[in-house]
Parts: C-alpha cells; sequence; structure tokens
C-alpha cells in the first residue's frame, strides 16, 4: 500500500451507525467552544475534508476526524464523506498518531501520554523514528 497510489483510496458516504471509534484518541475532552464552532461551519457550508476510516468486518474504524465525526452526529447528520483505506493495525496506528497529534494542538500532558501510549505498543521502534511519527 502506498500513501501516495490512488487507487488505495475510495471515497464513501458511510452511515454513522457504521463508524466506530479509533482506539488511539488522544484528546481527553474536546473543546466545547470548538466543536460549537465546527458545528456551525459544518452546519452552514457541510463537511470540508472527509473523515479518514478503515474497514473492519462490516464496520468502519475512524482513524481522523474525531471532532468532525462529534459534530456530524451532534447535527443529527445520518451518513458522512469518508475516505476508505485498507490499513494494518501499525499504519492506522501511525496515520492517528499524525493526524492526532503532529498537527493538532494538544495539552502537554494529552502528547505525553500519546507518546508513552505508541512507545508501549511499537516496542520496537527507535527514538528517531517515534520522533518522525510525532512530527
Amino acid at each position: 500500500m502506498s500513501a501516495t497510489d490512488p487507487s488505495d483510496y475510495r471515497l464513501e458516504w458511510i452511515p454513522l451507525e457504521r463508524v466506530s471509534y479509533h482506539f488511539f484518541q488522544p484528546r481527553k475532552q474536546p473543546d466545547r467552544e470548538e466543536l460549537l464552532q465546527l458545528m456551525l461551519s459544518i452546519d452552514k457550508v457541510g463537511l470540508l475534508h472527509p473523515l479518514l476510516v478503515r474497514p473492519r468486518g462490516g464496520q468502519y474504524e475512524l482513524i481522523s476526524g474525531h471532532r468532525r465525526l462529534s459534530a456530524c452526529r451532534k447535527l443529527g447528520w445520518k451518513a458522512v464523506p469518508a475516505i476508505v483505506r485498507e490499513l494494518t493495525d501499525e499504519e492506522a496506528l501511525q496515520a492517528a498518531v499524525h493526524a492526532n497529534t503532529a498537527m493538532l494542538d494538544l495539552q502537554l500532558m494529552e502528547r505525553c501520554e500519546a507518546i508513552t501510549y505508541v512507545e508501549k505498543v511499537m516496542p520496537d521502534e527507535t527514538s528517531e523514528e517515534l520522533a518522525q511519527w510525532f512530527g
């Protein structure tokens, strides 16, 4: 699988009841005001960035887009656009780490917990490899 091969991606509208949250989510509590602003934006112009999911036994596991999914659920959406990719557990974890830590403003303790978790589940990764994961 290649991150740059378009044939590895497909865009689908997925029913919300078929999407479960990924086990790796470093944010403990979404900021209420930020979530409300996101809901207003989605309600006004739609969801501009699809979720990233992987198929899991007839369901889909969310890899990236936790706040967008939460906002769509609160808005009463029945389905969301999602990029579907076949990912191994390691690829899914790496994508989730990147999406949830390298690109977002996490609190220091959330970032530390994320690093500790990845070190535990990926004990063979060197410090340099982990540093690349976290940007």
